[in-house]
């Protein structure tokens, strides 16, 4: 195998390994399962990420762990309030006797349940939650076999060469209404952000949506790799469409920031968009020498009836 084959393979071996390990090639996402019941209703919320909506694995397993920046809830007002939460730790799955090699494993969802009062404002609220920066980096060692390590290309020792370093940082969002009533939700300030400007309370398929993406707070309309521009994309898929394995899934263009999309079936929606981009030394001064790339994520979690 020539020298060029040989890294390539390494790369693409290192990569799957990053993804499958942090959650790289995986979506994030919120739950937000709202209940009318009497007297005053209650929402379910929970947190989550791989390919299949509402729950597909937790943020924790033997490989490693997310570690969240934050983890909020935002009243039509756009005030935040924090959800309280126990930070998590690598986990690793435990035997589960009489069940044929089967194992087990306990963490947590950061699942809460929320019960409205009375004197919520009514209007539309947001759960959002956001990752701390996940740096991974593959080398080759000084025998030329692959490394893989959670940390900076800066803090690797002994490496012939760095074949890959990445940042990773995801985020999410979702909502419910308080009082059967729509308002347009504000941004929350996530790095990259979609922020809904259709109503999304009583969906039903066959309807069209709309959004807004946001990078630091503004209408990201193209970004560049090198000297290429390239227009952001989105991708959405649902518990009842697409996901999964197969990766199959609806996918558009921005317009200058701008988002539509018709959603064809029932089910809970993921939709988001996420951006490759080289790590810049006045942009991103605290990834600067640590990492090459950012792989940025953000998603939104609805429902259609």
């Amino acid at each position: 195998m020539k020298r060029t084959q040989l890294v390539i393979s390494f790369v693409a071996a290192a990569v799957s390994l990053l993804l499958a390990s942090t959650g790289f090639a995986h979506q994030f996402w919120v739950n937000a399962h709202q209940v009318n019941m009497p007297p005053h209703g209650h929402a379910m919320i929970s947190l989550s990420f791989g390919h299949k909506p509402p729950l597909d694995e937790y943020l924790a397993n033997e490989r490693g762990f997310m570690e969240l920046k934050s983890y909020e809830l935002y009243n039509p007002d756009n005030t935040a309030v924090p959800i309280v939460y126990k930070k998590q730790e690598k986990v690793e799955p435990q035997s589960l006797p009489g069940a044929a090699g089967a194992k087990i494993m306990e963490s947590q969802l950061f699942d809460r349940m929320l019960t409205f009062s009375p004197d919520m404002k009514k209007g539309t609220w947001q759960v959002a939650a956001e990752q701390e920066w996940d740096i991974a980096t593959g080398y080759l060692d000084e025998n030329n076999k692959f490394q893989y390590a959670k940390k900076g290309f800066n803090e690797i020792k002994g490496a012939k060469e760095i074949l890959f370093s990445m940042a990773a940082k995801f985020s999410g969002k979702a909502f419910f209404t308080v009082g059967d009533k729509w308002t347009q939700p504000k941004p929350v300030g996530h790095l990259l952000e979609i922020v809904p400007t259709s109503d999304l309370s009583n969906l039903k398929a066959g309807d069209t949506i709309t959004f807004q993406l946001l990078y630091k707070g503004k209408p990201m309309k193209k970004f560049y790799h090198g000297d290429i521009p390239v227009w952001p994309h989105f991708s959405a898929y649902s518990s009842n469409f697409g996901g999964e394995t197969e990766g199959f899934h609806l996918a558009g263009y921005f317009n200058n920031g701008d988002g539509r999309l018709r959603i064809p079936e029932a089910g809970q929606w993921i939709l988001y968009s996420d951006i490759y981009l080289p790590i810049d030394k006045k942009e991103d001064p605290e990834l600067y020498g640590k990492a090459k790339y950012r792989f940025i994520s953000g998603s939104m979690s609805f429902h259609v009836k």
